[in-house]
């Protein structure tokens, strides 16, 4: 039997970056298959290419043993291919129903039956374990909801090879299950299903097969069974170097420099406060982590010291200006996407700028040494911020806010989520080598526990306590972040 779906010889470049040189790839019917690879790697453009959004230089495409045309998404739906991306492309003022038909061609007669359509929608959503009614809007929907929304409008299309790239990159572990649960199932039911990831863990726990990508070509294939981590870490990206010994611990004569006293942050609109009588202080020399859930005050930490809000109680007590900060959503927060490198450079830096009179020369040569510190691949000082990819866009946001000047602070949202291990290793030798204090905000448990002297624990906005490395276990600390004891 044929391969559900077949890429032969795909090449692609993008002006003189070559994107894929001479890709096979192929996804057998009723089974999951990873494309993993680092950030740059590939994986995006071969997917847009199998679904029709990107057009190959050169190469064929087959489905069931045919030849494939495709020259726009629509082509590649009505062949049963279909992607789902990592951001939604959904219509917030129209029901999910509405969603799901988007873009359908109506019956013959012209007119499409909201109960039949009602109907249907409720049996996918069912299907997907997606506890909505189709008339709900959309708006209301979270980003895991919304996900399985877009999974629902393939199907609803009768698509049968299912693209999902990075679908997991902005979930949590529970919301990422769910979404493993409904792509078995879907598997079980015969559908070809490409997993696009850099988390080595979740493909050991989803995927039957693995193709890796390296610099635009294809390395190898293995089998879960048959393979480790380990060796496909190595396909990735070839030997990574160890990482450094971790700095040394607090030192008792140093002072602290305090951010917050007392603090507590009610929302307007809201009864309920998402911070609770906070007092956090770093020192110098020393990372200091921040742990929680997601949603239980750490987005209001940061946009304190940030100076978004201020506090309904309580103090901030350093200015916006002492503290470089990168953000935990690196497009809408980090940068502006339509700017260049050097443009989001002069934003960002006070020093490089008289007043509102701009520094072009200066921030361009503060962004080439960021870019090139950083290991910033294929961009330069004019390259559009919106056209880096995930991790190398988290890498020019810390490597902008390192090349301040003067700011005794810095502060980390989530600085590693959503780009590969790679990037992730080299960022954390990037933190560990920061002179001044370092606040951590990050819901991965594991890089807190990797980077931070000491951690607070954050459970419904309010502190935990606070510990020194090693001072209790990891179990301990998991079980103060849902509301247990130590």
């Amino acid at each position: 039997m044929p391969p559900a779906l077949e890429l032969r010889g795909i090449t692609k470049r993008f002006g003189n970056i070559l994107a894929l040189d001479n890709v096979d790839f192929s996804v057998p019917a009723g089974s999951v298959t990873a494309l993993v690879g680092e950030n740059g790697a590939g994986k995006t453009t071969l997917v847009g290419i199998a679904a029709g959004a990107v057009r190959p230089d050169s190469g064929e495409i087959n489905a069931g043993g045919e030849t494939l045309a495709l020259s726009r998404p629509l082509d590649a739906l009505s062949r049963g291919v279909g992607l789902v991306y990592q951001h939604t492309r959904l219509v917030d003022d129209l029901s999910c129903a509405e969603n799901v038909a988007l873009g359908v061609p109506p019956s013959r007669c012209g007119i499409i039956s909201r109960d039949k359509l009602s109907e249907k929608v409720s049996q996918l959503f069912d299907r997907l374990r997606l506890d909505r009614g189709p008339d709900e809007l959309l708006a209301s929907l979270t980003l895991p909801e919304r996900q399985k929304v877009e999974i629902a409008r393939l199907l609803y299309r009768g698509v049968k090879i299912l693209l999902l790239d990075e679908p997991t990159a902005l979930l949590l572990p529970q919301e990422t299950e769910e979404l493993f649960t409904v792509l078995r199932e879907e598997a079980s039911r015969g559908a070809a299903i490409v997993f696009v990831t850099h988390r080595l863990e979740e493909v050991f726990k989803i995927a039957e097969r693995i193709v890796v990508l390296r610099a635009g070509c294809k390395v190898g294939q293995r089998k879960v069974s048959e393979t480790t981590p380990d060796e496909i870490a190595v396909m990735m990206v070839g030997e990574v170097e160890a990482e450094p010994r971790l700095k040394a611990g607090l030192f008792e004569e140093e002072m602290p420099i305090p951010l917050l006293e007392n603090a507590t942050v009610i929302r307007r609109g809201e009864r309920v406060a998402r911070l609770k009588d906070f007092t956090l202080e770093v020192f110098p020399g020393a990372i200091h982590g921040v742990a929680g859930v997601a949603g239980n005050g750490q987005d209001e930490i940061f946009d304190l010291l940030a100076g978004v809000i201020s506090p309904s109680r309580g103090r901030v007590m350093v200015k916006p200006g002492e503290i470089a900060r990168v953000p935990g959503d690196r497009f809408r927060q980090g940068g502006i996407p339509d700017f260049t490198l050097s443009e989001n450079v002069e934003l960002a830096h006070g020093d490089i700028r008289s007043g509102f009179i701009l520094n072009r020369a200066g921030a361009a040569l503060v962004a080439k040494k960021v870019i090139g510190d950083l290991d910033v691949k294929n961009a330069g000082p004019e390259t559009l911020y919106g056209s880096l990819s995930g991790g190398n866009a988290q890498k020019f946001l810390v490597g902008r806010e390192l090349a301040k000047h003067g700011t005794p602070v810095t502060c980390l949202f989530n600085p590693t989520r959503g780009i590969d291990f790679a990037s992730r290793a080299y960022l954390h030798s990037r933190i560990r080598a920061i002179s001044g204090a370092v606040l951590l905000i990050s819901y991965d448990l594991e890089e807190l526990l990797e980077l931070s002297d000491t951690i607070t624990v954050l459970y419904r906005g309010e502190s935990r306590g606070t510990f020194a490395r090693g001072e209790i276990p990891r179990q301990s600390l998991a079980s103060l972040m849902t509301g247990g004891g130590a």
